[in-house]
């Protein structure tokens, strides 16, 4: 069971890792956009976003540079409070709030919708398998976002979730690793 545990706390780890180098980078760039007016922040080579956070007022310098900075960490904690620090009127002054329970739930629905419309629309076989697990985790309130690579961690998670299903699932993982 500690095996279990320990799995189970390595890939939420893995999980908030990968959340952070991707989402956490897109909301990074997206903000840096906001705040410099430069075109496309994504594309900026990394001495051209430091030239361009360099170039921003000190308090939205500060949070810019704090929030790239914890793109760089594995602590979820340290971007959530470079994000807050953001929000602040001496930076972007954004108006940030934790959805409400309708708003959740609405998200979810659309998430899920989303992903069903992936496992309608792949042609590939492991970009299928992987919208699949992704579409029933989510389908059964344990929405994730993940690469590929994480596809075989995520499918003993369906455990209970979807009895006849994880079988299968996990006999074509099995395949498509060996």
């Amino acid at each position: 069971m500690q095996a279990v545990d320990m799995s189970r706390n390595s890939l939420q780890t893995e999980l908030q890792q990968f959340l952070l180098r991707t989402v956490g980078t897109e909301l990074a760039n997206a903000a840096l956009t906001c705040a410099s007016g430069t075109e496309n922040a994504a594309q900026l080579k990394e001495k051209q976003r430091e030239e361009t956070i360099a170039s921003l007022p000190l308090g939205l310098r500060d949070a810019i540079s704090s929030l790239f900075t914890s793109l760089k960490g594995d602590n979820l904690e340290a971007f959530h409070s470079a994000v807050f620090d953001l929000s602040s009127p001496r930076a972007l002054s954004l108006a940030l709030r934790q959805p409400d329970s309708k708003s959740r739930t609405e998200i979810q629905q659309n998430y899920t919708a989303e992903l069903k419309e992936q496992v309608l629309s792949q042609s590939e076989p492991a970009a299928a398998l992987l919208s699949c697990v992704l579409y029933l985790l989510a389908k059964n309130g344990k929405p994730v976002t993940a690469s590929g690579r994480f596809v075989a961690q995520l499918v003993p998670q369906l455990d209970g979730v979807v009895e006849q299903v994880e079988s299968s699932l996990s006999l074509v993982v099995k395949v498509m690793i060996l």
